[in-house]
């Protein structure tokens, strides 16, 4: 009898456990559905955010093409050339780093042999990672011109050696070790003028979205005939909005840019590449808020 009161008052302690679980399993089922719903959400508010962005952008864009202002102008022209400077020195780095990578393979090659062999042998392995140094070398040099003011010694040419095969390897490897040093003081140099072009950018950017909202603030009140309007707080960032996560990772080498207008439109500059029409539309276009 003790045994079957003992069994039963396990089996009711198996059984509320059981329940215990299988009512926290349908509440983190809940939970989880709940979750999912608010994710969904915020995803869609987050698409429609981006679709009013830029649609509110473009017609901003037509604005200042329409009614062009000279203090915007002024400052777009600027901006616009920073980020011609910007491209130009991204562009750089890129090469300068690939040329340092063709002559650290070099220089790797090199670094196997200490002598290419004397006598009837020949040490061929030796010989093909000259072979092969060389090819990396003129890759440098067709990713960095500026390699050509590092010269190869001209004793390269001599004759005058106990072992001529083994003093034109040093010779070899001395001249990729000079350009290898040569090329991490031309690395360092390019990507600080980017850094230092990427400050620029903030500050012309900034100058110019403070010169957009004077302007804009202005046209709105003359264009659409209602009491004076001032542009909400938020409307800075809606209109003209400095990636600088973008230009950061363009800086660290941590993105790969494929034209200058990328660039141009993380720095907030306009591209208008279609047909608009008068101003009235695009003020009409103008969302009720702003």
């Amino acid at each position: 009898k003790e045994m079957t009161e003992l069994a039963a008052a396990q089996f009711e302690m198996a059984m509320h456990d059981l329940n215990s679980i299988q009512q926290a399993i349908d509440r983190d089922s809940v939970e989880l559905s709940n979750l999912r719903t608010s994710i969904a959400h915020s995803e869609w508010v987050l698409v429609e955010y981006d679709q009013k962005r830029t649609e509110f952008a473009e017609v901003v864009s037509k604005l200042f093409v329409t009614q062009p202002d000279h203090e915007e102008e002024y400052y777009s022209r600027v901006l616009d050339r920073a980020v011609k400077i910007f491209y130009k020195n991204y562009l750089d780095v890129v090469n300068v780093k690939a040329a340092l990578r063709s002559v650290t393979r070099a220089h790797n090659l090199m670094a196997r042999d200490t002598r290419i062999g004397g006598g009837e042998y020949i040490n061929i392995a030796a010989v093909e990672n000259m072979f092969f140094s060389l090819h990396f070398l003129d890759l440098a040099h067709s990713y960095w011109p500026n390699l050509k003011r590092i010269e190869i010694s001209n004793l390269l040419e001599s004759d005058k050696f106990s072992s001529i095969s083994t003093a034109r390897l040093d010779i070899l490897k001395s001249h990729i070790a000079n350009t290898q040093n040569f090329l991490n003081n031309e690395v360092a140099t390019v990507t600080l003028s980017l850094q230092k072009t990427f400050e620029k950018l903030d500050v012309l950017s900034n100058q110019l979205a403070n010169a957009r909202l004077r302007v804009l603030e202005s046209r709105l009140q003359t264009a659409t005939n209602d009491a004076p309007r001032i542009l909400q707080p938020g409307s800075r960032d809606l209109l003209f909005k400095l990636d600088k996560t973008f230009l950061k990772n363009v800086v660290q080498d941590k993105v790969a840019v494929s034209n200058e207008e990328e660039i141009g439109r993380a720095a907030g500059l306009n591209y208008l590449d279609y047909e608009f029409s008068s101003l009235d539309s695009v003020v009409a276009a103008l969302p009720p808020d702003y």
